[in-house]
């Protein structure tokens, strides 16, 4: 027998010992749309039930399917991306819901006879386990054609990333909704610098002075 024969024989007794192929499902959710010339498959989350898209302002896909081209960010004279206003007005939204929701629970919760607080805290992340893990949000109206509506968003107090409830009408607000979206003016001083420059400058700034009498030792010669 050949050393070709023999791995041959060799790999079909594995196979016969580890037995068939298991049968495998895959559910998985896909969106296609405009300007996206394969499905996107987005990171969602699925919490009692309902799906939730994440929606980031970073994201390749995310920017295809609402502006029609491709994030660009290397590329200084041409730089494309979705760093745009909605983000932050959507944050502060959902913020302001969660610490009405906590508002509400509190004043809910509080004893006959007793006064309600003078000052209610403002939501953390882990209210989610008291007051429900997503957040109804009211959206303002885009135009005559999108009016304002109220979208469910699971609960988050930080960060820019939004996980919102995954419809076709949701996903068309959204959309709308970046794309007449004034964009994030860069501060003055947010150039980009190299972060090996920067550690450099960081290292000489530690670095102690040397005073006169220092260098009058180094060099004797040098008058005084």
């Amino acid at each position: 027998m050949s050393d070709a024969e023999g791995a041959d024989a060799e790999v079909r007794s594995e196979e016969e010992n580890q037995g068939p192929e298991p049968i495998k499902i895959f559910r998985v959710t896909a969106v296609s749309g405009p300007s996206l010339k394969s499905p996107w498959l987005p990171d969602v989350q699925s919490v009692e039930g309902v799906e939730y898209i994440r929606l980031a302002k970073w994201s390749p896909q995310l920017t295809k399917l609402c502006t029609g081209r491709t994030k660009q960010l290397h590329n200084k004279k041409e730089q494309h991306h979705m760093n745009v206003q909605w983000f932050q007005k959507t944050t502060q939204l959902r913020r302001e819901a969660c610490d009405a929701a906590v508002k509400k629970m509190i004043l809910e919760n509080v004893p006959a006879n007793m006064q309600p607080p003078a000052k209610i805290r403002r939501a953390i992340q882990q209210d989610e386990f008291l007051v429900g893990r997503s957040i109804l949000v009211n959206m303002p109206a885009l135009s005559d054609e999108w009016p304002e509506r109220a979208i469910r968003f699971l609960w988050g107090v930080k960060g820019t990333d939004l996980f919102m409830e995954l419809t076709v009408d949701n996903l068309s607000y959204v959309r709308q909704a970046i794309m007449i979206s004034p964009k994030v003016e860069p501060k003055e001083d947010s150039a980009v610098k190299s972060p090996k420059r920067k550690k450099r400058k960081r290292l000489h700034s530690m670095s102690p002075k040397k005073s006169e009498e220092d260098r009058n030792l180094e060099d004797p010669m040098t008058p005084s």
